[in-house]
């Protein structure tokens, strides 16, 4: 496209009009389009308070999904969720939990049996998880965005990393929330932080 801005392009990293539309091509000649849903990550980039790498390792862990219907979701459940980047590609979410008499065991607020905690890799058989994206509330792990934390019950708020790749179904009257196949929690809120996104506030 004669029209179109590479990277490179000091026009590239101007704040999106609502005509703009963003294509990223790969290395490997794949295509992803609707990248413009994550103007707000990408901005951050370009204002250096985002992961150049991370937004690249992003891009490739996208390219690899073999449901194309689950990137084009889960762009549009980053796109108004502010939700960073990590290096390695993945997205950071949030997950309420509920606290359990041992220390630093959490368990899942719908089945209660979940047993999981910082460090743990939480993840289910794909087959288990209902990709119809029809459904609001159905089978699978549940994340969220801040935008969404006030619904869920639970006493403790964690952050999480997901994986593109284990993203399969993103509910289309509610994409503040997400059903994945799997997640690794990577830190507790403290009580202050908790309240924050619970309210719907950065931290």
């Amino acid at each position: 496209n004669a029209k179109a801005s590479p990277t490179s392009s000091p026009d590239f990293h101007k704040p999106m009009t609502d005509t703009d539309t963003v294509v990223a091509v790969l290395g490997n000649g794949k295509v992803i389009p609707g990248i413009e849903l994550i103007d707000v990550q990408l901005q951050s980039v370009a204002a250096k308070l985002g992961s150049a790498v991370g937004v690249q390792r992003f891009f490739e862990r996208v390219s690899s999904v073999p449901r194309n219907h689950s990137v084009q979701d889960l762009l549009t459940f980053m796109q108004k969720g502010e939700l960073p980047i990590a290096d390695d590609g993945s997205v950071l979410v949030y997950k309420r939990l509920e606290s359990t008499s041992q220390a630093g065991v959490f368990v899942d607020c719908h089945s209660k049996k979940v047993k999981q905690r910082v460090g743990s890799h939480v993840f289910m058989d794909e087959k288990l998880v209902d990709a119809d994206r029809t459904q609001d509330c159905s089978n699978g792990l549940h994340v969220a965005r801040r935008d969404y934390l006030s619904t869920f019950s639970g006493d403790v708020t964690v952050l999480a990393k997901l994986a593109p790749e284990d993203v399969i179904a993103v509910p289309h009257r509610d994409a503040r929330k997400l059903r994945a196949k799997g997640y690794h929690i990577i830190a507790q809120l403290s009580p202050e932080d908790a309240r924050r996104v619970c309210s719907n506030q950065p931290m």
